[in-house]
This record gives C-alpha cells, structure tokens and sequence, in this order.
C-alpha cells in the first residue's frame, strides 16, 4: 500500500509531496508491527520492491528538488538571487532527506527479509545524507553571491553535495549474505541505480 502510493508523490512537487509523506508515514506508524522478528516467509521480491519503491522517490524527488534550484540560478539576473536560489534547494534537501529517515525508521522488519539489518543499514544511511547536506549548506551559506563567471562551479558544487548524500543512502545488499535477496533487488526494475550490489 505504501510503495504503491511512494510512487505517484513525483506528480506533486515541493514541499507537497513532503506534507504528503508526513500522512503516510502516520499510516505506516499505525499499522507497524510490535515484533522484531521476522514473518515467516518474508518474500525476497516484496522486500525490494518495498525498499526501491522508497528509495525511487526519494531520488525522484531530489532530483526534481535540484533541478529547480539549477534553474533559479540560471534563471536569475542577481548574484544575491542565485545564492539564495541554491541555499532554498539545500532546505528542499534537508527536508526531503528527513522525510525519507522517517519513512525508512517506520518500516516494519517483520515483513521484509532480512528486515532489521536492512533497515538499519537504511537509517545509518539517511541519516549520514541529512548530516552530509547540511555540512555542505553551512559551507555553501559562506558564498556571499553567485556572480556569473561563478554559476557553473556553484551549481557543480551544489550537485556533488546531493551526490555524496545519494552515495549514502543506498544499502549495499551484498552485505546481507542472501542469494535470494541479491536476486531480488537485482530483478526488480525500480532498484536500478539505487541499491550497491
């Protein structure tokens, strides 16, 4: 229900797709599991496709997120303008990346194989992305204007950010020992480009 749902929010744009998130996640909190331990038969397939679906909005919507930051830059006559431009696209980030922690901490590890390594390994990750972005916020928060000579550094320096945070987000699903897991998240077409095999 909720990865069906994940993977419409890229027809919504900003920060209504984060409000959106917020009422999911409610969702997700309410019909949780109370155990830690896993379903039995916890299928490899629903597993990736549960996480992929995740992880594929989350990249979907950043990249959106980035893309209209590139372009208020681009689109701005002002130097002022142009920082500002950037440093809203690093909230949009932050905020996104937030999002994206709280859905992957409310995941419930008794449906998913290998769930609670998996979703571990998931908060780890979304959490040193949100660390990463706002490190890079603070450092780019110095740059007192966007002149033009300066735009393509800039927003180079705006996308290496986000790529560095993406590096983090995705779990390495090698490092779960399971050729049936492997498999899963190799099979599934929303996996591609976000998982490390």
């Amino acid at each position: 229900m909720i990865a069906a749902v994940v993977l419409h929010r890229r027809h919504l744009s900003g920060r209504a797709r984060i409000a959106q998130l917020a009422l999911l996640l409610t969702a997700a909190v309410v019909v949780a599991g109370c155990s830690d331990e896993p379903a039995a038969g916890a299928d490899p397939g629903t597993t990736a496709r549960t996480v992929c679906s995740l992880l594929r909005g989350y990249v979907n919507d950043t990249g959106a997120i980035a893309n209209t930051a590139a372009e208020g830059v681009s689109g701005s006559d002002d130097a002022l303008g142009r920082r500002d431009a950037v440093l809203t696209g690093f909230d949009l980030l932050i905020e996104r990346t937030d999002a994206h922690l709280a859905f992957v901490a409310a995941l419930d590890p008794t449906v998913l194989d290998h769930g609670a390594d998996l979703i571990d390994d998931l908060i780890e990750g979304a959490e040193q992305a949100g660390a990463e972005l706002r490190d890079e916020r603070a450092v780019f928060e110095q740059v007192p204007g966007v002149e033009d000579e300066d735009m393509t550094g800039r927003v180079g320096q705006f996308f290496n950010a986000l790529e560095k945070a993406m590096s983090v987000v995705e779990p390495v699903v090698t490092d779960y020992g399971s050729p049936a897991l492997i498999a899963a998240f190799t099979d599934e077409p929303t996996c591609r480009f976000v998982v490390q095999a």
